[in-house]
């Protein structure tokens, strides 16, 4: 989710926020999910400049339009978005085979990833991202997943190796998914990234069964 001015005027203004955003397939609906935070402060900036606008991609898209629910205390907001958006956004939604999904348990091996910020570049107008992925297992699942990271004794597959304090904003709402060996081996989608405590290199996940199939909050 982008917030950019939309005046030409305005185009030597840097993007004013990025954040990652989930899209799921319950069965039954098709929503996306993001921090609840970076909505309402969308809102807040909204209202007082009216130039800038809210993106998916690169699809202009209105989140007072398409808002499902919403709640500050879990961090989480929810849309109803079409499969268009989803295509002119050139990403991919995830469809689950069941919902809600099983909570994690402590100890399940898990697939997470997001825009961090140590891999984001801001230029004038511009901001260019890179994607980043860990595969670890879960420390503890009781109201949330935390997830330590352990960046100093991680193994790198990629080109580029994290190093320890690492800036790791920018990874909420970026999905959870736990590995499933059988009978079918498959990633299913188990939670959404709300948090990422840069010192103590942990981030803390909702469990996606905080999201009811048709885009309602469980609270």
């Amino acid at each position: 989710m982008i917030s950019t001015p939309s005046s030409a005027a305005a185009r030597e203004t840097a993007i004013q926020s990025s954040k990652a955003r989930s899209a799921i397939s319950s069965g039954s609906s098709l929503f996306a999910r993001a921090p609840s935070g970076v909505v309402q402060q969308w809102y807040e900036d909204s209202a007082a400049d009216p130039r800038l606008v809210c993106q998916v991609g690169g699809v202009t898209f209105d989140p007072r339009r398409h808002e499902i629910d919403c709640d500050s205390d879990l961090d989480i907001a929810t849309f109803g978005v079409s499969p268009v958006v989803i295509a002119g956004a050139r990403a991919e939604h995830h469809s689950a085979t069941t919902w809600p999904p099983a909570r994690v348990q402590p100890g399940e091996v898990l697939v997470l990833g997001g825009w961090l910020g140590s891999h984001r570049e801001e230029g004038i107008g511009e901001t260019t991202h890179a994607f980043a992925s860990f595969i670890t297992r879960a420390d503890d699942s009781s109201r949330s997943i935390a997830i330590a990271l352990n960046l100093a004794t991680a193994t790198p597959t990629g080109r580029d190796r994290l190093k320890p304090g690492s800036s790791l904003g920018g990874a909420s709402g970026g999905p959870v998914f736990r590995y499933v060996s059988a009978p079918i081996e498959r990633l299913e989608l188990a939670g959404f990234i709300f948090e990422c405590m840069q010192a103590e290199e942990i981030i803390l996940a909702r469990h996606a069964a905080s999201v009811a199939a048709d885009g309602t909050i469980n609270r």
